[in-house]
């Protein structure tokens, strides 16, 4: 799992900061994805997403359509899934 992680999850992070994502990322709780969501918020509140640009999991044209969905102001940068400033 820790060397998926790095690859997919963080593969733009310095090989320090990656050991430490994958030491305390924990596992994706399923049911997150299958909740259903009585009121989402990005309906009556304003929206700001980040598109990463590099990402191996969520494609950045996904991220980029569900930011048009949600009327976000969004910002495209060149990273992986776990952007850095």
């Amino acid at each position: 799992m820790k060397a998926r992680t790095a690859k997919y999850f963080a593969q733009g992070l310095p090989p320090s900061e990656q050991v430490l994502i994958a030491a305390i990322q924990g596992a994706l709780n399923s049911h997150a994805l299958s909740e259903r969501v009585k009121h989402a918020a990005w309906h009556s509140a304003p929206s700001f997403a980040v598109v990463a640009g590099n990402d191996a999991i969520i494609y950045p044209q996904r991220q980029q359509d569900q930011a048009k969905r949600m009327h976000a102001v969004s910002v495209e940068v060149p990273s992986s899934h776990v952007a850095k400033q």
